[in-house]
Parts: C-alpha cells; sequence; structure tokens
C-alpha cells in the first residue's frame, strides 16, 4: 500500500476514470451494434443521460461560481480559438502537399446521423452533452486533480492528453492529420482545465466544440 501511496500519479483516480469511460462505450457499443433499433436507441439515451445528470448535480467544482452567459461566451470563444487552429493545421498539411483525411471516429458519426430520426436525435444529444460530461470527467477531472505537484502536473496531463486522444483514434492510427488534430483537441482542453480547474467550464466549451463540428460537416 506505502508503493501505491508513493507511485507519482494519482493510479486510483486513472483506475476510476478509465472504468467510467469503458463502463460509457460498453453502454454505448449495445447500442451502436444495431444503430437503427429504435428501442436500444432511447434505452441507452437514458442510461447516459442519468449518469451525465448525476456527474453535474454531484460534482465538486473547484472554481468560483460563473454567470451562464459568460460560460457560454467562453465557450463559444474556446471553440472559435480551437476551429481557427484546426484550420491552420489543415493549411500546413496541404501546403506541405500531405493528405487531410477523415478520421475513422468522424466518419462513423456521420454514417450514425444518417439514419432513422431517433437515431438521429440520441446521437447528437450525446455529442453535444453526454459525451463531453462523462470525458471531461475522466480525462480532465479525476486524471489532473488540483492537489499534485507541478512536476507530477505535468506529467499527468501529458498522459491524460495522449489517453484521450488515442481513444478517439486507436482503429486509425495511420491517419496522420487525425491524429495530430485529436491531439491538439485534447491540448486545447487539458490546457483549459489547468487554467483554473472549472471543470464545468470544460464540459461547456467540449460541448460547444463537437457542436461545432457537427454543424461544419453537415453544411
Amino acid at each position: 500500500m506505502d508503493k501505491i501511496k508513493k507511485f507519482p500519479l494519482p493510479i486510483f483516480n486513472y483506475i476510476s476514470a478509465l472504468t467510467i469511460f469503458l463502463t460509457e462505450q460498453m453502454i454505448l457499443l449495445i447500442w451502436l451494434n444495431d444503430p437503427g433499433n429504435v428501442i436500444k436507441a432511447i434505452l441507452v439515451s437514458v442510461v447516459l443521460s442519468i449518469l451525465a445528470i448525476t456527474i453535474v448535480v454531484r460534482l465538486r467544482n473547484n472554481a468560483p461560481k460563473v454567470k451562464i452567459w459568460k460560460r457560454i461566451r467562453d465557450g463559444l470563444a474556446f471553440a472559435a480559438l480551437l476551429g481557427f487552429s484546426t484550420i491552420a493545421l489543415i493549411f500546413v498539411f496541404k501546403a506541405l502537399g500531405l493528405t487531410v483525411g477523415t478520421s475513422q471516429n468522424s466518419a462513423r458519426i456521420v454514417s450514425y446521423l444518417s439514419h432513422n430520426l431517433v437515431t438521429k436525435i440520441v446521437m447528437f444529444i450525446y455529442i453535444v452533452f453526454q459525451a463531453p460530461i462523462i470525458e471531461e470527467l475522466c480525462f480532465r477531472y479525476l486524471m489532473n486533480p488540483a492537489t499534485l505537484t507541478n512536476k507530477v502536473k505535468i506529467g499527468s496531463a501529458i498522459l491524460s492528453t495522449t489517453l484521450f486522444a488515442y481513444a478517439h483514434i486507436s482503429t486509425n492510427t495511420d491517419n496522420v492529420y487525425s491524429m495530430l488534430s485529436y491531439f491538439l483537441i485534447s491540448t486545447f482542453l487539458i490546457l483549459a482545465f489547468l487554467r483554473g480547474y472549472d471543470i464545468k467550464q470544460n464540459m461547456i466549451n467540449h460541448s460547444f466544440w463537437n457542436l461545432f463540428t457537427i454543424l461544419i460537416t453537415f453544411l
């Protein structure tokens, strides 16, 4: 037990975070193996909604209370800044003659949003609301507690950023652009969180970014 306590990273936090994330993914797979199934879609959405609401209600936010309009403003600013950075990354790739491919994760989302109306609504709710809440809890809040020392904080930030990116590209590692773009997103999110440990703002930032990507994809 003493060796575990001396371990530089918050190991129990990581175990908890990965357990929650993998459980969420398994629940999601129950539906996504048959995305056109309306009953499964509704049941999975209800379960994930309960999980997301429970997280928001019970979560202890380390930052001071902020008015909702300021959170929305900051969320929009975050999405805009990340959007411009992503566009810059695309220009760099094109200037170097490299392929800007679509990630398998994005391709799957587009295919799910092409099913019946219920599937579209459930997937939209998941992408814009449920996923940001659950992922921010796991990859930012639990893996990067404010109590870490500065050296451990840097290591944990790098590891959690890598895990988040890999969770979105695990089947698409040959797509260099996808890898870098998800690392860019993950880096923006961890830097935003470490500024003030305001996890609720990070959830809003993540939510606005996901909404932005959906709008860009279909407009």
